[in-house]
């Protein structure tokens, strides 16, 4: 069921995806400017 209404709202489950994506880069480079 899941899978089905993410393909139903493919759309808006791509932006959120992008925009996660975005963050998730912006976090991760913290992350590693941290640890070095």
């Amino acid at each position: 069921d899941n899978i089905v209404n993410i393909d139903n709202n493919d759309e808006e489950e791509t932006s959120f995806d992008w925009n996660m994506i975005v963050y998730l880069q912006e976090v991760v480079q913290d992350y590693f400017e941290t640890i070095m």
